[in-house]
């Protein structure tokens, strides 16, 4: 079997572990009452002394926009 026919398969697989853990992380992150991108930052600035925005989105691959709603939304909580 060649290398090209099973990269689809196991792109595949790799996509629907990653859909399963999300949903998995979700259900559990919505206990405390918050969205997967709101304990993004929080875990991401646990234990710092903090970071600029910048840097921020960076880290949790959050787009500078929907970040500023984020922390926002964090900020109300």
């Amino acid at each position: 079997m060649s290398t090209t026919s099973t990269f689809p398969t196991v792109l595949r697989q790799l996509l629907k572990t990653h859909q399963t853990f999300l949903s998995y992380a979700a259900k559990h992150v919505h206990k405390l009452d918050l969205t997967l991108p709101q304990f993004d930052v929080i875990i991401t600035l646990g234990g710092t002394p903090g970071m600029t925005p910048k840097k921020l989105g960076e880290q949790t691959l959050i787009t500078k926009g929907t970040l500023t709603g984020v922390v926002t939304r964090l900020e109300d909580k």
